[in-house]
């Protein structure tokens, strides 16, 4: 994915109605607590001396923001002046294990899956009037993206059932899924 200031991108100035700007933006908030959980979750996890996972952590956290920027590029160029709400403190902070930390991850992941429907509920309907603005490969863009990164966590946390099934250290869990790639 591109950043504007990188791509040298030109802003062309579109109407976009208020509700679509409010949509998007909420959906921002989001994606930078997003962000912001999981650099939580990956401070958590490097403090727990498991590098791997906390690298695997700190690497979806480096997705959020873009998916955040991804947003706020979408309303820039097209004119739109961005409204950045504060973000709530990450809850919880501490977890009981590094696999109720993944778990934590999946339950967010399905928490931001149905922000991402929400959104698009709101904001679709303005394609049909407003083609030019790209809302639908935008929302599918994003929808794509969650079933991504559902399955990716829901992995993860596979990893840890079966490891315990078969007395896996969590030293080896730790490699594994540190050894994941991203694939976005």
């Amino acid at each position: 994915m591109g950043f504007g200031y990188k791509n040298k991108l030109h802003v062309q100035k579109q109407d976009i109605p208020p509700d679509v700007v409010k949509a998007v933006e909420f959906q921002i908030n989001k994606e930078i607590y997003s962000q912001y959980l999981y650099n939580s979750m990956g401070a958590y996890l490097q403090c727990s001396d498991l590098p791997g996972m906390a690298k695997w952590m700190f690497k979806q956290a480096r997705e959020e923001e873009e998916h955040a920027f991804k947003l706020i590029e979408w309303l820039t160029l097209k004119g739109q002046r961005v409204h950045l709400a504060q973000i709530d403190e990450p809850i919880p902070q501490w977890w009981d294990s590094p696999q109720a930390v993944f778990e934590n991850s999946l339950e967010h992941e399905k928490l931001v899956t149905s922000l991402i429907h929400s959104m698009g509920e709101k904001i679709l309907p303005f394609d049909k009037d407003h083609p030019e603005l790209g809302i639908q490969a935008l929302v599918q863009w994003f929808i794509d993206e969650q079933v991504e990164e559902e399955e990716s966590v829901g992995k993860i946390v596979q990893i840890f059932v079966d490891g315990k099934s078969s007395n896996r250290s969590m030293s080896d869990i730790d490699i594994e899924i540190g050894n994941i790639q991203h694939t976005c």
